[in-house]
């Protein structure tokens, strides 16, 4: 049962995070620079809506990051790593809204800029939460392997300690 709630875990941060991130990352690097050249006015409004679903999405992904980065890691300081990554996309996130509703009634191109390099920041944390989980995932199989295996090995290590005690088999 905890293998498949462990599966079942990691499957939904990985969907989310794609969901989230992967969205941002190509709206960011496809979608915009093409509704630029096809029509700038237009790719504007599409932006003002996009953001708002991928601000919610964010924020739905960060229920499953924070969930799996709560999780027993064998490597304490990971995990407090990966709960301020979480703790920051969701900062930033708030940011973004902030940001956003600033944008939405009247368009200054300070608040653009930031709006841009909070993303930005918030990307990179992202990358950062990714690469920390993959880390956190491996050490969790490899010590529940270890743990397998230890528990295999138990049964021979007890049958040869009483062969070396002189008792009969069982």
């Amino acid at each position: 049962m905890a293998t498949l709630v462990t599966f079942l875990r990691r499957f939904l941060v990985l969907v989310a995070f794609a969901f989230w991130q992967g969205g941002f990352t190509f709206y960011a690097g496809v979608v915009v620079p093409v509704g630029r050249e096809v029509d700038a006015e237009f790719q504007s409004s599409v932006t003002t809506t996009v953001s708002h679903w991928l601000n919610f999405a964010g924020g739905i992904a960060l229920l499953y990051l924070t969930w799996d980065a709560a999780t027993r890691d064998p490597a304490g300081w990971r995990r407090w790593a990966r709960l301020a990554a979480c703790g920051a996309m969701g900062a930033l996130l708030v940011v973004l809204v902030r940001l956003r509703l600033e944008l939405v009634r009247e368009f200054y191109r300070p608040y653009h800029r930031l709006y841009l390099w909070t993303h930005a920041l918030q990307w990179g944390c992202g990358l950062a939460y990714l690469a920390l989980t993959v880390l956190a995932w491996r050490a969790q199989d490899r010590q529940a392997m270890r743990l397998v295996v230890l528990e295999r090995e138990e049964p021979r290590a007890d049958h040869s300690q009483q062969i070396t005690q002189g008792r009969p088999r069982e």
